[in-house]
């Protein structure tokens, strides 16, 4: 009988990265109860696509995506306290938590999170640089850099952006011990 190798076991890129995350977390001593929020997925959408290639035959590429949208909800219903949210048109915070569910539709009646009741003004700045667990930076790239990193106090930042963390700000965090979880992965 063949023994079965590691080669002979084909697994998705998802699966994968969900390895890799897995690795990365436990050497970084990841809280179990954190790590299960953070690998949730919620949808996720395989596109397999054909493509002929230079030699005429036909490869079969497989991409996944997995949404996370909306991740301060997703956050929320799993009992994390949500301090502060900011949107183009600002920031807000409250330290003892912010009600997400009356959140998003504040938000979508008045087309940004700002003057949401119980809740003060914060900037975009300040919001990086909040005590936090978990930050998500994930509209803009280029958010943490070298100038704001060194104030970053999250234990963790979670890259729902495209690259929200510059390489000289990643080098400054690592040695601060803050782990950051690669939008590649995050998003797979």
């Amino acid at each position: 009988m063949r023994r079965l190798k590691s080669s002979d076991i084909q697994i998705s890129s998802f699966e994968n990265a969900m390895t890799r995350f897995d690795q990365a977390a436990k050497r970084m001593r990841v809280d179990p109860a954190w790590l299960e929020i953070i690998k949730q997925r919620r949808r996720s959408v395989i596109v397999r696509l054909p493509i002929q290639m230079d030699d005429g035959s036909f490869k079969v590429f497989t991409g996944y995506r997995v949404q996370r949208s909306m991740a301060a909800d997703l956050l929320y219903d799993d009992g994390c306290k949500i301090m502060a949210v900011s949107d183009v048109r600002g920031g807000i915070q409250n330290k003892n938590g912010i009600n997400i569910k009356k959140l998003l539709p504040h938000a979508k009646r008045n087309r940004s999170v700002v003057k949401f009741p119980g809740t003060k003004p914060i900037s975009n700045k300040d919001l990086l640089e909040l005590d936090c667990d978990i930050l998500v930076p994930a509209a803009l790239e280029n958010v943490v850099t070298e100038e704001n990193a060194p104030n970053v106090k999250a234990k963790i930042i979670a890259e729902g952006a495209n690259g929200p963390v510059v390489p000289k700000a990643d080098k400054i965090l690592d040695k601060k011990g803050i782990f950051v979880i690669p939008h590649i992965l995050c998003n797979a």
